[in-house]
């Protein structure tokens, strides 16, 4: 089903629906994105759903790159 609706099963990702109803501005939230992945001693993201990211520069980094495309 979540495969389905669009949400990330191998890696985060944001569904279709959720681009279209809660992002006004694609390309600053791909940018502000790589900005945090440019914060020297990230190391982990704590979201409120899901599994902890352990890898966040790379994952802020495709998220971005999805966002762009």
């Amino acid at each position: 089903m979540a495969r389905l609706l669009g949400f990330g099963v191998d890696h985060p990702r944001m569904p279709r629906i959720g681009k279209r109803l809660f992002v006004k501005d694609q390309a600053a939230l791909a940018s502000a994105f790589r900005e945090w992945a440019k914060v020297p001693d990230l190391r982990h993201i704590v979201v409120s759903h899901g599994d902890v990211i352990t890898d966040p520069v790379p994952t802020l980094e495709r998220a971005a790159a999805e966002l762009s495309s």
